[in-house]
């Protein structure tokens, strides 16, 4: 499959930070393993979460966030943060918007926007796929 760059490294961190029967999800599958519609909904899920992010800054901070400068240009930041950050803010992990790699306003909205998602508990199927 062709998935976009972005799905990719949610999904790389959802099985980064997973566990099934005491093992990382990461160490014996990948984004090939998870269910097709799981994957659409995390990917819809994930761009609601971005749109209200924007949202969000701008009502809070009085301006327009800019996407390639809060989220994905920071150059202090390595690619693919939001993604990486939206997934450990997400399911409640020790890191996340808030631990200091964001703009410390910026990183708190984003925490109140990311976490009106639900946790994603991942498991693996009967047919040895990746649902949450």
């Amino acid at each position: 499959m062709n998935y976009s760059a972005s799905l990719q490294q949610l999904a790389r961190t959802l099985l980064w930070c997973s566990t099934w029967d005491d093992e990382n999800l990461d160490k014996d599958y990948s984004i090939n393993q998870i269910d097709s519609a799981c994957l659409v909904k995390l990917e819809s899920e994930f761009q609601e979460f971005v749109t209200s992010a924007i949202a969000a800054v701008k009502d809070k901070r009085g301006y327009c966030a800019d996407l390639s400068r809060y989220f994905l240009g920071m150059s202090s930041l390595r690619s693919f943060q939001l993604e990486h950050d939206y997934i450990l803010t997400r399911n409640h992990h020790g890191a996340g918007f808030w631990d200091g790699d964001w703009d410390k306003s910026v990183g708190e909205i984003l925490t109140t926007v990311a976490r009106l998602h639900s946790e994603i508990e991942a498991y693996v199927g009967d047919d040895n796929l990746i649902y949450f």
